[in-house]
């Protein structure tokens, strides 16, 4: 059997340059989350409480340039989607969090963000 832990990404969150943390907070959420007087409020002195290594690998990959794409993006138009998106960057405890509601998504999606999944995932099935 191949030793398959050689592939895994292991990301230690409370060693992340702080400039990264605050970066990848303005790609992946709107600017609200950063209020702390706002629920959820994503403090960059907690991590881990609000960065997935999902997210944050899928940010590293695709932050770079993704700006001018993102204006082309549709908008997402399958539940599956938008789901396994939610699922790639927040944390189990968020999921359910009201502000993260589906029906909400114009308000919480990052489109930059939600380009990079669906490359992502898109590549992916392609690569099967």
């Amino acid at each position: 059997m191949a030793n398959t832990t050689a592939t895994l990404t292991i990301i230690d969150l409370t060693a992340i340059d702080v400039a990264h943390l605050e970066e990848y907070r303005v790609w992946a959420f709107p600017s609200v989350v950063a209020n702390e007087n706002h629920d959820p409020y994503f403090p960059l002195h907690e991590p881990v409480k609000w960065v997935t290594v999902d997210g944050f690998t899928l940010f590293m990959k695709y932050s770079s340039g993704a700006t001018t794409a993102a204006g082309k993006l549709l908008k997402p138009t399958t539940m599956s989607n938008v789901i396994g998106f939610k699922s790639c960057i927040l944390p189990p405890n968020l999921l359910t969090h009201p502000f993260f509601a589906f029906e909400r998504k114009d308000n919480w999606l990052s489109v930059v963000a939600f380009a990079a999944f669906i490359r992502e995932n898109h590549h992916g099935h392609q690569a099967r």
